[in-house]
């Protein structure tokens, strides 16, 4: 069976350019885990190259999509969760009871998608 997800924003979701920016995701499945990942913009990927002294770029815990719009984030988790590649794509960082302890949140508690 699939989980369900929700996608939370730790900073919040704060874009300025949805082609050309990159985000900091919690992803929250029903079963309790909680994932981190980092997407990135085409675009942002290529600025950062750009301007970086090395000649490659990476980041732990990553993907890349063409733009930062809500729907296209959760389009693409999606894809990765129904794809089983969760563990492989994203880094876990704990459960809800750990990450939101004293706050008494459950998934059903958690705030809709990229608040």
């Amino acid at each position: 069976m699939i989980p369900q997800f929700k996608v939370c924003c730790p900073a919040g979701y704060h874009v300025e350019d949805v082609f050309d920016d990159n985000l900091d995701l919690n992803i929250v499945l029903d079963t309790g885990e909680v994932f981190f990942a980092t997407v990135f913009t085409v675009r942002n990927v290529q600025a950062l190259l750009a301007r970086s002294p090395e000649p490659y770029f990476w980041s732990v815990d990553m993907f890349i999509v063409d733009n930062l719009r809500v729907a296209t984030i959760l389009n693409a988790v999606a894809s990765i969760v129904q794809e089983g590649l969760t563990d492989t794509i994203f880094g876990r960082i704990g459960t809800t009871d750990t990450m939101y302890e004293g706050l008494g949140y459950s998934f059903a508690h958690l705030p809709e998608h990229l608040q």
